[in-house]
């Protein structure tokens, strides 16, 4: 769906919003986090506080959603809201690369 999205906002830029750009923005963050600590031992807190917070908002969600619509397992929508996010945003990044190297292969072949 984001790989579709990027398509779409190229042929409309007015339809473009910051929340389409979300999804991609926590997948980038998330994967920043999982490196992170790899370069640096002090930078685990820095890492902890981006999956923290993360998985803070994803259970105030998961709860609110479950509470707002009687559904008894909150833990279903959290896994889902996890793979809806995920794959909106590596379908997003996926979709840009895509746009990237189309214009460059017609740069070089415009040479």
């Amino acid at each position: 769906y984001g790989r579709a999205r990027v398509k779409v906002v190229r042929k409309h830029p007015s339809f473009f919003r910051p929340k389409h750009a979300a999804p991609a923005a926590l997948v980038l963050a998330l994967a920043f986090a999982a490196i992170l600590p790899l370069v640096s031992i002090a930078a685990w807190p820095l890492s902890l506080l981006i999956v923290g917070s993360y998985a803070a908002f994803l259970v105030a969600g998961s709860l609110w959603l479950a509470c707002r619509k009687r559904f008894p397992y909150p833990q279903y929508l959290a896994v889902s809201l996890i793979c809806l996010h995920l794959g909106y945003g590596l379908g997003t990044l996926l979709g840009v690369v895509d746009l990237a190297r189309k214009v460059m292969t017609r740069r070089r072949m415009a040479w």
